[in-house]
C-alpha cells in the first residue's frame, strides 16, 4: 500500500516545522547544541525511514497491475510493423494568431 501511516504523516509535519524555524542573527538555538543535533539527527532519519517502509511489489501498482505480463512497447509493436493508431486532428480554437 502507498498510503502514509499515521505516523509517517506526522513525521512530515515535524520536518516541516523544523523547515519553518527561522533564527536571526543574534540570536541563539534554545537548547544549545545538544538540542540542534537531536532536529539534525532527526531530520536526517525522516527519509531513511521512507527509503525501508515495506514497498508494494511493482506488479501489483494500479497502473501496471491491467497489464498483461507479455505486454509490448510501443517500439516493440513498431519494429514489428504494427503501428499505433494515429492520433485525431488538434485545433486550437484559442489560438488567434493561427486560427483554425
Amino acid at each position: 500500500d502507498c498510503r502514509l501511516s499515521s505516523e509517517e504523516n506526522e513525521m512530515l509535519a515535524d520536518l516541516a516545522k523544523i523547515g519553518g524555524i527561522r533564527l536571526e542573527d543574534d540570536e541563539d538555538f534554545e537548547g544549545g547544541e545538544e538540542s540542534y543535533l537531536y532536529i539534525y539527527e532527526f531530520a536526517r532519519m525522516v527519509p531513511v525511514s521512507f527509503a525501508t517502509r515495506q514497498r508494494k511489489p511493482v506488479k501489483d501498482i494500479a497502473l501496471i497491475a491491467g497489464l498483461a505480463i507479455d505486454a509490448k512497447t510501443t517500439k516493440e509493436l513498431q519494429s514489428e510493423g504494427k503501428l499505433p493508431k494515429p492520433m485525431p486532428p488538434v485545433i486550437d480554437v484559442m489560438n488567434q494568431n493561427h486560427p483554425s
